[in-house]
């Protein structure tokens, strides 16, 4: 199974993609990537990240996130599958089409 990851400090020194899940101290979020587990960990000691949806105000640690999350809004379907030409708002959304 994964390690106990008792405090925040020791988890900066833990490589990006590990081969166990670390666990969060806090709550039971589990993770492979240590990146991921630092942004987690700080939701809760209030940490706001600094990138927020224009129409929502829904917070996001990237701008890519906003940009994967402002099609909500916008309708926009901006991916489309070169076989049959469904549209599809998320590029994973199209590729899982395609595997199937």
């Amino acid at each position: 199974m994964g390690k106990n990851v008792p405090v925040f400090g020791s988890i900066t020194k833990s490589p990006e993609h590990t081969a166990e899940r670390i666990y969060c101290p806090v709550c039971q979020f589990t993770s492979m990537s240590a990146v991921e587990l630092r942004t987690h960990i700080a939701s809760h000691v209030g940490f706001k990240p600094p990138f927020k949806c224009p129409v929502c105000f829904k917070t996001f640690s990237n701008k890519y996130n906003v940009q994967t999350h402002i099609v909500i809004h916008t309708g926009e379907r901006p991916f489309k599958c070169n076989i049959c030409f469904k549209s599809f708002k998320q590029k994973s959304h199209m590729h899982a089409h395609q595997k199937n």
